[in-house]
């Protein structure tokens, strides 16, 4: 496929509020031209663009707007925590604990030996690592009885193909052929089912050397799915987070994880916090995290805003469309003579600035 066959299919499968922007941003980020010289398998692409699309529409949700997250990368931290030197000491701390004890766990011990080969990656190979196809699609016992090295190989797709839709013949499979090396040689690999109906790929996660999460997509079975299996039981046994288990799995290093983070919902801001961070920089962060999430705006709202959130929500109808300002500000102005507005672009923007903090999503 060349570049504008992508572009068409990723039209054709992929639902989203605007999905220009999200394939200008696979195109400069270098994942349409991966699928296209085959180092890249179409069906991990579009879940690619899948989860920038689910971005831009929960982030549209709040903003009325589009995010501009790296297909393949979780977004950065939306509020950089500023953390005093004992703060840090703690964050440390509990990373040493967890590579003390996250290296005699049993899941760990099996995947370095049968793996790595009891061999630690550095952080660089580790990434290319996971970046592998083939490490993504083929099982360990193919890896052994193939003689290919699970670690030092490098691998392209050079032909794929989704089963056909009427599941006649050869169609029932999906057909993967790789270019290998080592040994320096092509590989057809079939897997039953498969396209945007079949099977789902996992998310691998794993925390770059900037602290940032790249995410891959690993077929169930493969080598690399394994390590996300491992990942999943080690974050969770140890209550830590998977990007940095993975990473420890593969290079004996568990970055400090964030100990203050935080997700933006419609109406809501969720925190994680670790219980040994101080009052001070709890409140520093959350500051700043209201003030982004209000568009900078941090002050209270009057009894004046929040009933026009009210009397504009009781004029709506059951789709949540509501008259027209013009239309509504000589009612408020009737019901409210107190709280009078000069024009409807008063009662629009109390409306709306009192729709932005209080509910989840205004509905016009």
């Amino acid at each position: 496929m060349d570049e504008q066959d992508v572009k068409k299919r990723l039209k054709s499968e992929v639902s989203a509020l605007d999905l220009e922007p999200i394939l200008e941003e696979l195109v400069d980020r270098g994942a349409v031209e991966a699928v296209c010289n085959g180092t890249k398998l179409y069906e991990h692409l579009r879940e690619e663009a899948e989860d920038l699309a689910n971005f831009q529409r929960r982030d549209a949700a709040r903003t009325r707007d589009y995010t501009d997250s790296r297909p393949g990368r979780s977004p950065g931290p939306l509020v950089e925590a500023e953390l005093n030197e004992r703060e840090r000491a703690y964050a440390d701390t509990r990373s040493r604990w967890l590579e003390l004890v996250g290296r005699r766990q049993p899941e760990v011990v099996r995947f370095r030996e049968k793996v790595l080969l009891e061999e630690l990656l550095s952080s660089e190979d580790a990434l290319v690592f996971v970046e592998s196809p083939l490490a993504g699609y083929a099982s360990l016992g193919w890896f052994e009885s193939e003689g290919v090295p699970m670690v030092d190989h490098t691998a392209r797709v050079v032909n794929y193909e989704l089963p056909r839709e009427d599941g006649l013949a050869r169609g029932r499979h999906e057909r993967v052929v790789f270019r290998i090396d080592p040994p320096g040689r092509t590989v057809e690999m079939k897997k039953r089912g498969g396209g945007p109906a079949g099977r789902k790929p996992f998310a691998l996660q794993v925390r770059a050397d900037d602290g940032l999460v790249e995410i891959t997509y690993v077929e169930r079975g493969s080598v690399l799915y394994d390590l996300h299996r491992v990942s999943v039981v080690l974050a969770g046994r140890l209550g830590a987070d998977e990007a940095g288990a993975t990473r420890f799995v593969l290079t004996g290093e568990w970055p400090p994880a964030p100990p203050l983070d935080a997700e933006l919902k419609p109406g809501a801001i969720v925190l994680a916090i670790s219980p040994w961070v101080s009052e001070k920089t709890l409140r520093r962060f959350f500051l700043q995290l209201q003030r982004r999430y209000r568009e900078g705006d941090n002050r209270p709202l009057s009894d004046k805003a929040l009933a026009a959130l009210l009397f504009v929500t009781e004029h709506a109808d059951e789709h949540g469309r509501h008259p027209s300002f013009e239309k509504l500000t000589p009612l408020w102005n009737k019901r409210y003579p107190e709280w009078r507005f000069k024009s409807r672009f008063g009662l629009r923007d109390a409306y709306h600035r009192a729709a932005k903090v209080v509910v989840p999503a205004p509905p016009g």
